[in-house]
């Protein structure tokens, strides 16, 4: 029974390996560019009821061939960026030393974006900044509530641009991220 019993540890702790990632969260004052990796820089706000302790904006590593994020369970390159208790209309930027490649508003986020799927692309030696996320609500009018009567597509965030704001928020010469409009990424699941 017990070497069953280390045997299912063992195997737990190999798979909550999900979510691994090489990316890494930068201060986003005074951003430089990196050679051979790209900076990412986005906005996070909320200007409607979030009725939970954080509002989370995550971005998936996206294959353009594939039309999906890449990785597993084991490793796949994400970046997460969260506003802890977060003040409406107070928008927070957050900056991600990443591999270059496209980047997409990935499907595990509590909320959908509006508008079609798109890819942020993220070239090599730039700091590249993507747009502001902002979490406006329900789709249906109604205030967002913790309970099992709302569900998740009628919570909506909008995408905005505000290059000039970002620049100077980070103090550095951004460019815009080119998107491209792709397939709806999806997520995978990761049990043990």
């Amino acid at each position: 029974m017990r070497k069953l019993s280390a045997v299912l540890l063992a195997a737990a702790l190999c798979l909550s390996g999900c979510g691994l990632s090489s990316s890494i969260g930068v201060a986003p004052l005074h951003l430089a560019s990196i050679p051979g990796r790209a900076v990412i820089v986005f906005g996070v706000a909320v200007d409607a009821d979030w009725p939970f302790d954080g509002f989370s904006v995550n971005l998936d590593q996206y294959d353009l061939g594939r039309q999906n994020i890449t990785g597993n369970c084991f490793w796949f390159e994400h970046v997460g960026a969260t506003l802890k208790n977060p003040t409406l209309g107070k928008k927070q930027y957050f900056a991600f030393v990443v591999p270059p490649g496209a980047y997409a508003y990935s499907p595990f986020n509590g909320a959908v974006l509006e508008g079609p799927s798109r890819a942020f692309l993220a070239p090599p030696g730039q700091v590249t900044y993507l747009g502001d996320f902002t979490f406006v609500g329900s789709g249906s009018g109604m205030p967002v509530r913790n309970d099992r009567l709302v569900r998740l597509d009628d919570r909506i965030v909008t995408l905005t641009s505000d290059l000039s704001g970002a620049r100077q928020a980070t103090g550095s010469d951004a460019i815009s991220a080119r998107m491209v409009e792709v397939r709806p990424p999806h997520a995978f699941l990761c049990t043990p």
